[in-house]
């Protein structure tokens, strides 16, 4: 909902994992933007097998 805070750790989303894979989809996490006319600059961090809670994955600087 719109003014819900949420912490590192809350759930925000659900999915069937099962599902999405029989489906012949991965299961690559997406990220969704929901404010880029905030964003002034977005920087990925790809390439490895990321440690929840430990690494960074996007470094984005606002407007």
């Amino acid at each position: 909902q719109e003014g819900d805070k949420v912490k590192a750790g809350n759930p925000i989303i659900k999915i069937d994992r099962e599902f999405i894979k029989s489906q012949g989809y991965s299961l690559i996490t997406p990220v969704l933007i929901t404010n880029p006319d905030n964003v002034k600059s977005i920087e990925y961090k790809t390439g490895f097998n990321a440690k929840p809670g430990k690494d960074i994955l996007i470094i984005y600087t606002n407007k």
